[in-house]
C-alpha cells in the first residue's frame, strides 16, 4: 500500500526591509522606583509652620517654603516630581516616632537636621535631596531606634553621622551620594552599601558593628577608617593620596574589584586584607598583618606598591603576585615588605611581577563578582531556568517555508541571588528586562534558522547560552485548511476544490512529461554506479563494494541497490519504488550523525510559476534493527525538503519522522513552491534532518519537480480553482457532472472513506476504518468503589465489585457493532475463594442480553474476551461471587477493536473529462471547447427559447432572465471573463455548429419628419440602431450620405454622445463603444432642400462592426 503526503505550500518572496532598532539602555536595580507620591491625605502647604499629622501622608505637589516642620508618629512627607521644598529653619520630631521621607522633586534643608525618630528616607530616581545649600550643611540620625536611607537620585551633605549607640541603620545608594567632609558611623549599627557613586571630601569612618560594601565607585579624600569593620570591594575603591586604617585586629577589608589607594595602616596580626583583584598603594603596607589570596589556584590577587613597606608579621598567600614599580621588573619580597621578611609566614604561589615575566598562573581579573548582600554576604547568581516556552510558528496556511514565514517565543528567566533585571546579547540585542513577567520575542524568519542568544543578569552578572530553533511543527504545521469546507483537510483531500474532478487529474492535464524533472536512479543488478547519481550530487560517501554482513554500508554513506538488505543484513528486503522498472534502484543512505546533503540537483525553471518538490521516502530499518539493536531508541529518519536560488532559500519543509513499519511502505512527500521573477533555475535539495544514533537509516526514489497548472493565471491553482479556465462556466459542468444548485460543488456529497472525493465519482474507494476504544463513562452502579478507575486504557488501577452481585455499568466510547470482541482486564483483590464475573451487554442501557460468566479466581490481571451478540453501548459487569469469604473483584479497564469497510456496496464512476475539439486540452481547461470561433463565455450565455427577447428582468438568478449566464457578459479578448461565473452552460458550449452567442443582430431604421418639403425647408433625418443579437458588438460603423439637393445642416444635426458624423464620407462611427444587446443608438440629421432637388431616395446601412450580423452584409449598399 503506497502512501501519499500531500505538503501544499505556496512560497511567497517579498523584499525583507533593515529593521533599525534603537535601544535605549537605562541602569536599574533593584530599589529604582518611578512613580509619583501615592496615597496622599494632606495637602503641603507652600509657607509658614507645618506639622504632619500622625498617620497621615502630606503631599507637595507645589514650591514650598517652609518655617518649621514637626512630624508626629507615623507621618509622611513625599515631594512630588518638579516640586522643590525648602524647610528653612528646624526639623522637629520625637525619639521613638516613626516618620518618612519621599523625594521626587527636591528637598532643601537650610538648617542641619537632626533626626530624633527613626527615619526611612527615600530618594526617588530624578529627586534631589540638599542638607545647606549646595550641600554644605549636615545630617544627622540621633535616635535610638532604625533608619533606612535610600538614594536612587542625588544626596548632598556635609557631614553624615549615625550617633546612636542602639541605632541599626541602612544605607543603600545607587544613584549618586556627596558627602562634603566625613561619614561618621560613631557607636551605630550600620550597613552601608554604595552601587552608585559616593564622593567623601574627607574620609569614612567606621566601627566594629558596622560594614561597607562597594559595588560601583568611591572616593574618599583622605582616609577610611575601619576601625574594626568589614569592607567588600567588587566595584572602583580610590583614594589617592589617603590611606585605609584597619586601626584594630579585627578589621577586613576584602578586594574582588580595583583598589587604589595611598597606604595602608594594618591593625596588627588579626586584621586582614583579602585580595582577588588589583590592590594598588602608591606608597607602601604599614604595620604588622595578613595579606591574603584566593586558595583556588585557578584566581590570583594582584598587588602593586610603590614603596617597601614595614611589616614585622603576618601571612602572605596564597596566590598572589606583588609588583613594586619603582624597581620593576626587580620586585622581590624585601622591596615589597621591608627587610623583616624573614618573620613573615609565606603560602603558596606567591609572585613577584610575573606579568613581567611571563609566568603568571591566573589572569589578573576585576570584574565577574556579584554584588554582596547588604550585610556583607557573598552571593552567587544563578539563572536555573530560561523559562522558553510559546515556540510558535505562522507559515500563513501552507505546509512549507517561505520568507515570511515566523516563528515566536516567550522567555521567563528564574534562578537565585538574581538582579531585578537581565539583558539579552548575540542574535537578539535587548537589555534592562525585568524578571518574573514572561516576555514575548518575535516574529523571527523560521528560515533564518536557529536564533542564539546569551542571557546575562544586569548587575550580577551570571549568565547563560540559549539556542533556540523554530519548532518543527512549524515546517509541517496541523493542517487546518479545508478550502472545500467537506471537513476534510487539504493535505489528505483527493478533491481539494470539492469539483468531482481528482487533484491527480487537474495537476496532470496541463503538464507533459517533458516539463518534469524525475529521477528514478535507473535500474541494473548488484550496486549501481556513483553515476546513477547525475545530474545531482550528494555529500554522503559512495559505496559500491558492499557485503550486508561483513563489510555494510556505514554512517554517511550511500549507494544504489535493488534492496535495502543488500547492504545490510538486518534491513528490509523491498524493491523500489519506480512502478515498471525492472530491477529498479532505489538511492539507500545511512544517514550521518551531522545533517548533510543526501541529494542535490540543479534544474531548469521558468519565473513565476509554481511547482512540486517530491519524492518517496521509506525507513529501511526491520524489526530485527529494532529487537536485536536499537529497542525504543531508533531514530526514524526525518528529510528536509528545500529550494534555492541564486539570493538564497526560497522555500523548504520537513517531512518529520518517516513512519517505520515491517514490512515497509513507501512514503511520499511534496510541496508546493512558486518561482521568483527572475529564476530560471534553482536547486533542489534533500537535507538530513535527523540526530545521530541508532537508525536514521531510509531510501530514497523517484525525486520530481513538476510544474503545477494556474491555467486562468489567477494565483489559485486548477486543483483549488472552480473554474480553471476562467470562463465563467464552472470545470464540474464542463467536465461532464451535474451542479443542480450552481455553485461549482459536487451534488449529494457523501464521502464514506473520508477521503475528499465524493463517492458518486470515486471508482476506487477504498479504505478500511479501525476503531479502537475504552469505556468513558459509568453511569451506574451498586455501590462499587471508584468505579471511574475502570474507565480509559489500562493503567493498575482498580474499579472494586464487593461480593454479593456488586456491579458496575460501563459506557462504551462509541456504538459497537455486533461480533466484536470486548477484551475485559480484571484480577481478584482479597479472598481466599475463587469467584466469577458477569458480563451482559445493552444498547440503551437499560435492558441487557448475553450474559456471559468468567472465572476471577487470580490476583493477577486476567483478559477475558466477551464477544457482541449485537450492537452495544453498555456492559455491566458483576460479582456473582458468593458463600464463605469470597472475592473482590478489581475492573481495570475494558477495550475493544473492530474493523469496517466503509466504501462496501458503493461504486462510483470517474467524470469523463471531454475534449470536445480533440486539440488536447479538456474542455474545463478551453475557452472554446468546440472550437467554433465562439468562446464558450460566449455561448453559455445564449437566449433562452422560453422567454420573449427585451423581458430580462437583469436579476442574476432570476427565473424571468432571457440568458443562462450573468447578464451582461464582459469577455477579455481570449475569451475569459470578466464578470461572476455563469450558474450554467448549454449544448452550444461543445456544438460547432452553433456559434449563434458570437453574433450580433443590428437593426438600423430610418425615418424623414416631412416627405414632401419646399425648397429652403430643413428636414430632419432620423437614423435609429440596435442590437437585437445575442453578443454584444464595437467599432460600429453606418453610411448615410447626403444625395444631390439637399445641403447638410449641421446646426440641426443631433449626434450622441461618444459618436462622430462625417458630412463628407457620410459615415457615423461609434468607435470603441460596446454596443450591446439591447442597446439603441439614435443619429438625427438636418439638410436643407435646394431648387434644384427632384425627388430624394436617400440609403443608410451598417458598413462595419466587429461581431458578426448573422442576417447582414455590412458594406453591400443594402
Amino acid at each position: 500500500m503506497k502512501k501519499e503526503y500531500v505538503i501544499n505550500f505556496i512560497s511567497k518572496i517579498k523584499n525583507i526591509k533593515t529593521l533599525l532598532i534603537i535601544v535605549v539602555i537605562y541602569l536599574f536595580n533593584t530599589n529604582i522606583t518611578t512613580a509619583q507620591c501615592t496615597d496622599c491625605t494632606v495637602t503641603g502647604p507652600t509657607s509658614g509652620d507645618v506639622t504632619v499629622p500622625a498617620n497621615s501622608v502630606m503631599c507637595f505637589t507645589s514650591g514650598a517654603s517652609i518655617n518649621n516642620i514637626t512630624f508626629a508618629d507615623n507621618s509622611k512627607i513625599c515631594i512630588a516630581s518638579g516640586v522643590t521644598v525648602y524647610i528653612n529653619i528646624n526639623t522637629n520630631s520625637t525619639t521613638g516616632n516613626n516618620i518618612d521621607i519621599e523625594v521626587y522633586g527636591t528637598l532643601q534643608f537650610s538648617n542641619p537636621p537632626d533626626f530624633k525618630a527613626n527615619v526611612d528616607i527615600t530618594v526617588h530616581e530624578g529627586g534631589v535631596l540638599n542638607s545647606g545649600k549646595n550641600g554644605k550643611s549636615d545630617i544627622k540620625f540621633s535616635g535610638t531606634g532604625s533608619n533606612t536611607l535610600l538614594n536612587n537620585g542625588e544626596f548632598n551633605v556635609n557631614v553624615l553621622t549615625f550617633s546612636g549607640s542602639t541605632q541599626t541603620n541602612t544605607v543603600d545608594n545607587y544613584g549618586t551620594m556627596n558627602i562634603g567632609s566625613n561619614v561618621n558611623l560613631e557607636s551605630s549599627t550600620t550597613q552601608f552599601r554604595n552601587e552608585g557613586e559616593l564622593y567623601i571630601g574627607q574620609s569614612f569612618n567606621s566601627n566594629s558593628y558596622s560594614s561597607y560594601v562597594n559595588c560601583g565607585y568611591v572616593n574618599t579624600g583622605t582616609s577610611f577608617n575601619l576601625q574594626g569593620s568589614l569592607v567588600i570591594n567588587t566595584g572602583t575603591f580610590i583614594s589617592n593620596g589617603g590611606a585605609i586604617d584597619f586601626s584594630n585586629s579585627l578589621s577586613r577589608f576584602e578586594n574582588y574589584g580595583e583598589v587604589s589607594v595611598g597606604s595602608v595602616n594594618l591593625g596588627g596580626n588579626g586584621s586582614t586584607i583579602y585580595n582577588q583583584g588589583l590592590f594598588t598603594l602608591s606608597s607602601n603596607f604599614q604595620n604588622d598583618g595578613n595579606l591574603t589570596g584566593p586558595t583556588d589556584d585557578t584566581k590570583k590577587g594582584y598587588f602593586v606598591v610603590g614603596a617597601a613597606g614595614a611589616m614585622n608579621s603576618g601571612t602572605i598567600g596564597p596566590n598572589l603576585d606583588f609588583k613594586n614599580i619603582s624597581v620593576s621588573p626587580n620586585t622581590n619580597a624585601a622591596s615589597v615588605f621591608g627587610n623583616n621578611v624573614g618573620s613573615l609566614t609565606f603560602k603558596t604561589n606567591v609572585t613577584y611581577d610575573c606579568q613581567a615575566k611571563g609566568t603568571c598562573s591566573a589572569p589578573q581579573v576585576t570584574t565577574g563578582v556579584n554584588c554582596p548582600l547588604i550585610d556583607g554576604t557573598l552571593v552567587t547568581c544563578n539563572i536555573e531556568d530560561v523559562g522558553l516556552t510559546n515556540v510558535t510558528c505562522s507559515n500563513n496556511g501552507t505546509t512549507g517555508l517561505s520568507s515570511d514565514d515566523t516563528f515566536t517565543f516567550t522567555l521567563n528567566p528564574t534562578g537565585t541571588n538574581l538582579s531585578p533585571t537581565y539583558s539579552i546579547t548575540g542574535d537578539i540585542e535587548r537589555s534592562n528586562i525585568p524578571y518574573g513577567t514572561p516576555v514575548n520575542f518575535g516574529p523571527y524568519a523560521i528560515l533564518g534558522g536557529t536564533i542564539n542568544i546569551t542571557i546575562t543578569d544586569a548587575y550580577n552578572f551570571c549568565s547563560t547560552e540559549l539556542s533556540i530553533s523554530p519548532p518543527g511543527t512549524c515546517s509541517v504545521p496541523a493542517y487546518t485548511t479545508d478550502t472545500d469546507g467537506d471537513g476534510i483537510t487539504d493535505d489528505i483531500d483527493l478533491d481539494i476544490d470539492g469539483d468531482g474532478i481528482p487533484n491527480s487529474q487537474e495537476l496532470s492535464d496541463c503538464v507533459s512529461s517533458a516539463d518534469t524533472f524525475l529521477e528514478t536512479f535507473g535500474a541494473g543488478s548488484n550496486f549501481g554506479a556513483e553515476s546513477q547519481i547525475l545530474p545531482g550530487s550528494t555529500s554522503y560517501l559512495y559505496r559500491s563494494n558492499i557485503d550486508s554482513n561483513n563489510n555494510y554500508l556505514e554512517d554517511g554513506q550511500y549507494t544504489f541497490a535493488n534492496s535495502p538488505q543488500a547492504t545490510h543484513w538486518d534491513w528490509q528486503d523491498m524493491e523500489d519504488h519506480t512502478e515498471g522498472d525492472v530491477n529498479g534502484y532505489m538511492m539507500v543512505v545511512n544517514a550521518a550523525f551531522e545533517p548533510g546533503e543526501f541529494y542535490r540537483v540543479a534544474v531548469d525553471v521558468e519565473p513565476n510559476t509554481y511547482y512540486e518538490f517530491s519524492a518517496w521516502l521509506v525507513v529501511v530499518n526491520s524489526q530485527e534493527t529494532v529487537d536485536r539493536y536499537c529497542g525504543a531508541d531508533l531514530v526514524l529518519a526525518d528529510a528536509k525538503f528545500q529550494v534555492e536560488n541564486s539570493s538564497g532559500i526560497i522555500g523548504s519543509t520537513v517531512t518529520g519522522e518517516i513512519p517505520f513499519s515491517d514490512p515497509a511502505e513507501w512514503d511520499k512527500y511534496q510541496f508546493t513552491f512558486k518561482t521568483g521573477a527572475t529564476d530560471t533555475s534553482i536547486d533542489i535539495v534533500l537535507i538530513n534532518n535527523a540526530p545521530g544514533g541508532c537508525g536514521n537509516d531510509l531510501a530514497i526514489d523517484d525525486i520530481q519537480l513538476t510544474p503545477l497548472c494556474d491555467t486562468d493565471g489567477d494565483g489559485v491553482l486548477n486543483h483549488y480553482d472552480l473554474d480553471a479556465d476562467n470562463d465563467g462556466i464552472h470545470d464540474l459542468l464542463e467536465a461532464g457532472g451535474t451542479d443542480a444548485d450552481n455553485d461549482g460543488l459536487t451534488d449529494n456529497f457523501i464521502d464514506v472513506n473520508r477521503n475528499g472525493l465524493n463517492d458518486a465519482y470515486d471508482y476506487e474507494c477504498t479504505g478500511l476504518i479501525t476503531t479502537t476504544g475504552y469505556a468513558v463513562s459509568s453511569p451506574s452502579n451498586s455501590g462499587a468503589s471508584n468505579p471511574t478507575n475502570a474507565l480509559g486504557e489500562p493503567d493498575n488501577t482498580l474499579a472494586v465489585l464487593d461480593r454479593g452481585n456488586e456491579y458496575v455499568v460501563l459506557e462504551l466510547q462509541n456504538i459497537v457493532p455486533s461480533g466484536t470482541v470486548i477484551t475485559l482486564r480484571h484480577n481478584r483483590t482479597n479472598g481466599t475463594r475463587a469467584t466469577s464475573v458477569r458480563v451482559e451487554q445493552s444498547l440503551d442501557g437499560s435492558s441487557y442480553s448475553n450474559a456471559k460468566t468468567y472465572s476471577a479466581s487470580s490476583t493477577t490481571f486476567v483478559n477475558s474476551s466477551y464477544t457482541l451478540a449485537a450492537n452495544a453501548k453498555y456492559i455491566k459487569i458483576t460479582n456473582t461471587g458468593g458463600g464463605w469469604n469470597p472475592a473482590d473483584i478489581g475492573i481495570d479497564a475494558l477495550s475493544y477493536s473492530y474493523t469496517v469497510d466503509p466504501c462496501d456496496g458503493i461504486v462510483g464512476v470517474p467524470l469523463t473529462i471531454p475534449d470536445t475539439d480533440a486539440d488536447g486540452l479538456p474542455d474545463y481547461l478551453d475557452l472554446d471547447s468546440d472550437a467554433d470561433g465562439c468562446s464558450d463565455s460566449n455561448e453559455a450565455y445564449v437566449l433562452d427559447s422560453s422567454v420573449v427577447v427585451g423581458n430580462a428582468d437583469g436579476n442574476i438568478a432570476g427565473t424571468d432572465d432571457m440568458y443562462y449566464g450573468t447578464s451582461p457578459v464582459y469577455e477579455n479578448p481570449d475569451g475569459s471573463v470578466m464578470g461572476a461565473s455563469y450558474p450554467g452552460t448549454t449544448s452550444a458550449v461543445t456544438d460547432s455548429s452553433v456559434y449563434i452567442a458570437c453574433r450580433a443582430d443590428l437593426e438600423l431604421t430610418k425615418t424623414v419628419d416631412k416627405t414632401t418639403p419646399t425648397v429652403g425647408e430643413t428636414i430632419i433625418f432620423t437614423l435609429t440602431l440596435v442590437n437585437n443579437g445575442a453578443s454584444a458588438t464595437t467599432l460600429v460603423q453606418v453610411k448615410d450620405l447626403m444625395p444631390e439637393g439637399l445641403m447638410y445642416n449641421s446646426e440641426g444635426t443631433v449626434v450622441p454622445s461618444g459618436t462622430t458624423y462625417n458630412s463628407t464620407t457620410g459615415v457615423w462611427n461609434l468607435g470603441n463603444i460596446i454596443v450591446k444587446s439591447g442597446n439603441q443608438y439614435v443619429l438625427k440629421i438636418a439638410a436643407v432642400v435646394q431648387p434644384n432637388c427632384g425627388d430624394i431616395t436617400n440609403f443608410a446601412e451598417v458598413v462595419n462592426s466587429i461581431v458578426i450580423d448573422s442576417d447582414s452584409t455590412p458594406n453591400n449598399n443594402q
